[in-house]
């Protein structure tokens, strides 16, 4: 069975043509994963194209995203939770309208990658599986995992190699960490009850 530790080096070994390297399965049944990786890729193409203007948020339901968890500017996020309709359009500037397309390349790289997880032999569950955890004040945390990689909880991030770099160099540490994804991914891990 594979490790999580060593997915990265599995999936560069496939890729390369190694498929009989010691303590990995490949599957036999690739085409049938690359019909679906197709499917998924064209459904997020139609989302993107189908894609509505914003609106609006309703928090009346005292419920917020897990991905807000981290946000670092608490003043955005006030804003967000008690008066949404002054941080959307017109109040605020609409997005670019390539906006959809930069989240749509970030779905198909989320697919890509997990795809080429359970071909390099690894376990890939839970994908997009919802957790809600309970916050303090009577609200809630709601989100969708991207997947589980051998029982490790993993969200995909695409960047440019520079970015990479920084936190191949540095880790992903509290200094550097601008977008705070380890308090999402520690949200996510706590909900799912896998926080040690």
């Amino acid at each position: 069975m594979a490790n999580f530790n060593t997915l990265e080096q599995d999936i560069k070994k496939m890729l390369a043509g190694d498929f009989n390297h010691e303590g990995l399965e490949f599957k036999t049944d690739t085409a049938h994963h690359v019909l679906k990786l197709a499917k998924n890729i064209a459904t997020h193409t139609l989302e993107m194209v189908n894609h509505k203007p914003p609106v609006a948020k309703d928090f009346s339901n005292h419920t917020i995203r897990m991905s807000e968890i981290g946000e670092p500017c608490l003043r955005k996020l006030m804003y967000k939770w008690y008066t949404p309709e002054k941080v959307m359009y017109p109040y605020a500037e609409l997005p670019e309208p390539y906006l959809p397309v930069k989240f749509t390349f970030g779905d198909y790289i989320e697919e890509l990658t997990l795809f080429l997880c359970s071909e390099a032999g690894h376990t890939v569950s839970n994908r997009q599986e919802e957790y809600v955890m309970s916050i303090p004040g009577g609200w809630s945390a709601i989100g969708h995992i991207d997947a589980s990689v051998d029982g490790v909880v993993v969200d995909v991030k695409s960047a440019a190699d520079g970015s990479f770099n920084k936190y191949k160099r540095e880790g992903l540490s509290e200094d550097n960490d601008s977008f705070g994804y380890r308090w999402q991914l520690d949200a996510y891990a706590t909900a799912i009850g896998t926080h040690d």
